[in-house]
């Protein structure tokens, strides 16, 4: 086996048990670590990234003694536009990642064969790029040993998402396909806009010991396992990539008999949480994260990721920590990191049309965050019944009549591929409805991406009671 595969098996063991170590520290040393590993990382931007050289001349901050507060607070967009300045390897450029991931859809493969590269939809009108090194990348996916447990030999692992591209959830769920991981590691994944009973087919000979995947496709497959169809015995699922579907958990739990950990996991920063075992809420993974919680968003420092810098960046989640025991530690089976009700988001059903075939089947709500039009804003999926839909559009102001038919070319585009994928393009009518603007959800702040009638939600419901 080459040297680099035996130094990656060394990176990972050392992870692992400085994970354990960790776990077994008090908060004030925690807080100690994280103040001098953030100015290690504040030292090394200044010197490699000009954004953050600039900014810290500007402001005048000291790396010897700063604070994480001492910055400004960073989005997603600012990030995009000043990528090539934030970066801290002058060979990684956002125009070559946008050619890399347009001509690349395996999720392992690695961008001038040494950084690992994820990147975020564009339904908020641009596209977010996240870079590590090897090394990062190892340190990041780590962290599943708190919720996957004790490692084992070959153990079967499934992923239920978006397979067909460079997203997160497929490269976490397949970094376990590299040379040295495939000695504990058998891992395969699973589109989830392919038909379901092509899916089912394909778990049924697999028979995966730890099944993966988005909250919707987990309920869907559970229904499937209730019917009949699918046949597995997962000792363990993994839920990540959405909240729950309200009331979901039990049922998944009982049609699979086993239990299930909410994974929180993101691009910009890959395992962030994860629910432990028999207790509620999310536990922060915050020996390599920093946190600050507001009411209604979370700022978290990044202190593994040194080829591209995220300090203060606002996530739009909501974290709302538990009792202030939960988080303390100095007594037994304590632990040092904060503890916080499961993530407030936006949470939408899987979308439950008929194909050709006569039978039902889901398109992931995710899958449809992927739909990329000229000159779209934002859109919103307005189901009608089982077999049509309304695509409502807002799009940008003052368009001349070609660029609105370049958006409508670009939308039907996607959606007759999504459709046909699913063997849905001729069972399925929809159309677009031009609009000005959406219904904002008083919970999550955002706007519902799917809608649906009283009848269909009722419908899905009854669909649930029954198999339960």
């Amino acid at each position: 086996m080459p040297l680099k595969y035996l130094l990656e098996g060394a990176y990972w063991l050392y992870d692992f048990a400085d994970r354990a170590r960790m776990s077994r520290q008090s908060r004030s040393y925690l807080e100690h670590s994280q103040r001098q590993r953030f100015r290690r990382l504040v030292r090394f931007a200044q010197r490699h990234s000009p954004y953050y050289a600039a900014l810290i001349k500007r402001l005048g901050i000291d790396p010897r003694n700063c604070q994480v507060q001492d910055f400004p607070v960073i989005t997603k967009q600012e990030v995009a536009t000043h990528f090539d300045q934030i970066v801290t390897d002058r060979h990684i450029r956002r125009q070559g990642l946008e050619r890399f991931v347009e001509h690349s859809s395996d999720p392992t493969e690695l961008y001038q064969d040494r950084f690992y590269v994820v990147h975020t939809s564009g339904s908020s009108g641009f596209v977010g790029y996240y870079v590590y090194t090897i090394r990062e990348w190892i340190r990041g996916c780590s962290q599943q040993v708190r919720f996957l447990g004790r490692l084992a030999l070959r153990r079967r692992m499934a992923f239920v998402g978006a397979a067909g591209g460079h997203y997160t959830g497929a490269s976490l769920a397949l970094t376990g396909t590299r040379p040295v991981n495939r000695l504990f590691f058998n891992c395969r994944a699973y589109d989830v806009n392919r038909p379901i009973s092509e899916v089912v087919q394909e778990l049924n000979a697999f028979q995966p010991r730890v099944l993966t995947g988005y909250g919707a496709a987990l309920y869907v497959l559970a229904l499937e396992q209730i019917a009949g169809r699918l046949q597995i015995r997962p000792d363990r699922i993994v839920n990540s990539g959405e909240p729950m579907l309200s009331g979901s958990r039990p049922f998944i739990e009982q049609a699979f008999q086993a239990p299930i950990s909410n994974v929180y996991a993101c691009s910009e920063h890959l395992f962030m949480g994860a629910s432990r075992d028999q207790q509620s809420g999310l536990m922060l993974f915050e020996d390599d994260l920093i946190y600050e919680l507001f009411d209604h968003h979370a700022c978290v420092t990044n202190l593994f990721n040194r080829t591209m810098p995220l300090i203060r960046y606002r996530m739009d989640d909501a974290l709302h920590a538990q009792a202030a025991d939960a988080t303390t530690s100095g007594s037994r089976g304590a632990s040092p990191f904060t503890v916080v009700r499961d993530v407030v988001g936006r949470c939408e059903r899987p979308i439950v049309l008929r194909n050709e075939l006569g039978e039902d089947d889901f398109i992931h709500p995710l899958v449809m965050t992927e739909l990329v039009a000229r000159h779209l804003l934002a859109f919103q999926l307005r189901i009608l019944d089982h077999t049509s839909f309304v695509l409502r559009a807002k799009l940008e102001p003052n368009l001349t009549a070609v660029q609105r038919e370049a958006c409508y070319h670009d939308m039907h585009q996607y959606l007759m591929r999504v459709l046909k994928s699913k063997r849905m393009d001729r069972s399925v009518r929809y159309q677009i409805e031009e609009v000005d603007g959406f219904q904002v959800d008083h919970k999550s702040g955002k706007f519902r991406l799917i809608e649906t009638p009283d009848t269909y939600e009722s419908l899905l419901h009854q669909r649930t009671n029954r198999a339960a």
